[in-house]
């Protein structure tokens, strides 16, 4: 395959969608296949595309996470509370995972006791390698959500609700309904896009923020500093390494012959990597300034959830650094994904603290359950 790996070819790529089609599929080897939900809309090439993501921006827009932001607080109050009294946490499995997991299924109005059901095989079917038991049993998994998501599609349908997922089943795009195939690929993007990725950006910068503790310190002395760092972090981290495209017709690239018909591998990481356009790539810079990222895309794919994702990951580090600041991660217990040939992530992360005392007020396991089976034994309920 072909690779643009720095900033401007980066660019010339996803901006050019008649050259460059996201239609054949957005990763290598595709996660999807013919039994299961493509990516709609980052899947589709205008003119079709435009259709779909104006039908979704609404849901996504700043207005809409503003008005999601006092139960993202809240649930992040609930999963730090679970553990605030033990002086023991998992800073993944106990925080970064069931907070936009949770968050993404409240979106949704799906049932949030069942966040891990649905977090867990969006995470494994991500790091584990394709032609592997593992990777079968995550796909298998991942098979096994759709019932269950075609099954709340059908009740909205006769039973409407205040949700995005009665929204989906009375919107018509292109003059008609969507069909259950339509909304199950769209559910299954902002599934996969709001689970997995998050967690990523926000186990990475909490690991980070440990093994610095100056920067750390900062943060705490300074919080309007946090949304600088923020960007910051996404740049450094780039949850999502890589996406795919296919050429269209034979054009050259950066004194290259691509041919009709090519795989693209963009490379978001290397983009945000490049030193013509980021000074000290490889360090982070708290208050980097101006910070073009790509960590979210470019053009008219750019991720639709950033808002969310810049909130979730605000809340989360409020949240550690207001009521967990001394915490310290057992190295020698975070397991990394094994390989990053999509996103970079952490699947557990152990760590200690000076224990606390719960929130008087917040909303305990009786709106939702964040007890999980952790990686270690450890259970925590």
């Amino acid at each position: 395959m072909w690779v643009a790996a720095d900033y401007e070819c980066v660019v010339k790529v996803v901006k050019d969608d008649a050259t460059f089609s996201s239609a054949s599929g957005i990763t290598i080897p595709d996660i999807g296949g013919s039994d299961r939900p493509r990516s709609n809309p980052i899947g589709l090439d205008p003119p079709e595309f435009f259709a779909y993501r104006r039908m979704l921006n609404p849901w996504f827009s700043p207005a809409a996470v503003e008005r999601l932001e006092p139960k993202l607080r809240e649930v992040v109050d609930v999963c730090i509370d679970e553990v605030i009294e033990t002086g023991r946490i998992d800073l993944v499995l106990d925080l970064a995972n069931p907070v936009p997991a949770i968050m993404t299924l409240y979106l949704l109005g799906l049932p949030l006791e069942d966040w891990e059901v649905y977090a867990r095989p969006s995470h494994e079917v991500v790091h584990t390698l394709p032609g592997t038991p593992e990777r079968d049993k995550a796909v298998n998994e991942m098979s096994k959500l759709i019932p269950l998501m075609t099954a709340a599609i059908v009740e909205r349908r006769s039973e409407p609700r205040d949700d995005f997922l009665t929204f989906l089943t009375q919107v018509e795009v292109l003059d008609k309904l969507l069909s259950d195939r339509e909304i199950l690929e769209i559910v299954n993007l902002v599934i996969q896009g709001g689970v997995d990725t998050t967690t990523a950006l926000m186990s990475n910068a909490l690991l980070y923020l440990y093994q610095n503790p100056e920067a750390k310190q900062r943060l705490i002395e300074e919080p309007g500093l946090r949304r600088s760092a923020c960007e910051e972090f996404l740049r450094w981290v780039t949850p999502i390494h890589t996406l795919k495209r296919t050429v269209t017709r034979d054009v050259e690239l950066d004194g290259c012959l691509l041919q009709a018909g090519d795989p693209v591998l963009i490379e978001w990481a290397g983009a945000n990597y490049d030193e013509k356009v980021f000074d000290r790539p490889e360090e982070v810079i708290l208050d980097r300034f101006p910070n073009r990222h790509l960590a979210f895309g470019v053009g008219i794919h750019r991720c639709i959830g950033s808002n969310i994702a810049r909130t979730q990951f605000m809340a989360v580090l409020d949240g550690v650094l207001a009521r967990l600041p001394d915490y310290k991660v057992l190295e020698d217990r975070v397991a990394r994904y094994a390989t990053v040939g999509a996103v970079n992530g952490i699947i557990a992360m152990p760590a200690t603290f000076s224990p606390g005392s719960r929130l008087a007020g917040t909303r305990h396991t009786s709106a939702f359950s964040v007890s999980r089976q952790s990686s270690t034994g450890d259970d925590r309920r």
